[in-house]
């Protein structure tokens, strides 16, 4: 939580050295293929379920945005135990929002080399017809990097990798496929 304040406190001072800079505003819609893995009593349990992510975020200088990020479900998958796949069980993320710093640098006209540093909160279920459903939530320090290919000046194409939940006995990370739009 220290992290992120200090993270958001040089991102406002940023707004302050580039006031008179208007911010840019940008929406980017993306399909994410989460890889959940789970340690319990020395067991692996593991599932790729995929989400819709939202993000809307405010470029407050050439290398600083901020950014909020909703998801919800955009399918299931079955869990695997120990390599056995259990096609009855189901796990899916039911919704997540998040809030990020992003540095990044231009490295050659329309390509952009990009970091996410924030918090994450995600609620996920899992379910078996014969035993019911269950569900869990938690947040975490949230990271990632990614690249953006500007189409033109409205209009780009994203790719990023994750890390939403590190937890001590399970982890969530997703790489997402995104496209988005400039105001």
């Amino acid at each position: 939580m220290k992290f992120i304040l200090i993270s958001t406190a040089v991102a406002l001072a940023s707004v302050s050295a580039h006031a008179q800079q208007k911010p840019n505003f940008y929406v980017e819609a993306g399909y994410t293929f989460v890889n959940y893995e789970e340690n319990i009593d020395g067991d692996i349990y593991k599932s790729s379920p995929k989400a819709i992510r939202l993000i809307g975020g405010a470029e407050l200088s050439k290398n600083v945005a901020l950014e909020a990020m909703v998801g919800f479900n955009g399918g299931n998958d079955s869990v695997t135990a120990n390599g056995v796949n259990y096609p009855t069980v189901k796990f899916k993320m039911d919704s997540m929002y998040g809030v990020f710093v992003k540095p990044k640098v231009e490295l050659a006209p329309n390509f952009e080399l990009f970091g996410r540093l924030g918090y994450t909160h995600a609620t996920a279920t899992v379910s078996e017809p014969d035993y019911g459903s269950f569900e869990a939530s938690d947040s975490d320090f949230s990271y990632g990097v990614g690249i953006t290919y500007r189409i033109d000046p409205k209009l780009s194409i994203s790719a990023d990798y994750m890390s939403y939940l590190n937890k001590t006995d399970y982890s969530a990370k997703g790489f997402t496929i995104g496209l988005g739009l400039q105001f």
